[in-house]
């Protein structure tokens, strides 16, 4: 969409003399002015509202020519930095621009000797097959732990599930000898109800064997 366009940003490097001036970065936009009316073209409220821009300068490229045999070597801010580095080919310590360290490695890199650059890569590839190796047996190894974490869970499972089944007929057994003896307990009340009845029976005919011998 028109209002999504990214902003275009041109970057001139320049080691030769480009046009007369002191400064040795130079910015410039662009601006649209009416050829006949000499007006400056502007983005009226909606374009302004969909763009978030305020004239079509803000839409179209920006340009920087960095005149980098001008410069000092006085590195006053992180685009100086920069400036430095692409003079000098050099980085100094306690430059923090963002990029310069991926940029140090890259210089290192293209400052060595075929031969150099060749035991590098080879150490580079070792490098990243060893890394490679190491994650794999982490992978695998994680893997590993984490099948015998399960087997071991799976263990105390059936561990427990035995212990449970046993408990399950320990209590069941109890409840066998508990109703064997509610049962037996039964019987004997039964018995000594008999009893008592028998004893009163007894003790009936007694007093009856009594009777008749004092008549």
């Amino acid at each position: 969409k028109y209002g999504t366009i990214r902003k275009v940003y041109s970057i001139n490097i320049v080691y030769f003399d480009i046009g007369q001036g002191e400064d040795y970065v130079y910015h410039g936009r662009t601006y649209f002015k009416g050829l006949y009316k000499q007006d400056i073209l502007e983005l009226p409220n909606d374009q302004r509202d969909i763009s978030d821009k305020n004239e079509p300068g803000d839409l179209y490229p920006e340009y920087y020519v960095l005149k980098v045999n001008d410069f000092n070597d006085l590195a006053e801010n992180t685009l100086d930095e920069w400036i430095y580095f692409l003079k000098n080919n050099r980085i100094e310590e306690g430059f923090s621009a963002k990029g310069l360290l991926k940029a140090r490695d890259i210089l290192d890199y293209t400052q060595l000797s075929p031969a150099e650059k060749s035991e590098y890569d080879y150490m580079r590839e070792a490098r990243t097959r060893h890394l490679g190796q190491i994650e794999y047996a982490l992978k695998k190894g994680k893997l590993q732990a984490k099948e015998e974490y399960e087997k071991e869970l799976e263990e105390q499972r059936k561990s427990f599930e035995e212990q449970r089944k046993k408990l399950e007929e320990r209590d069941k057994k109890l409840e066998e000898r508990d109703k064997k003896l509610e049962e037996k307990d039964k019987k004997l009340e039964e018995k000594d109800e008999e009893n008592a009845k028998l004893r009163e029976k007894i003790a009936e005919m007694e007093r009856l064997f009594q009777d008749k011998q004092v008549e």
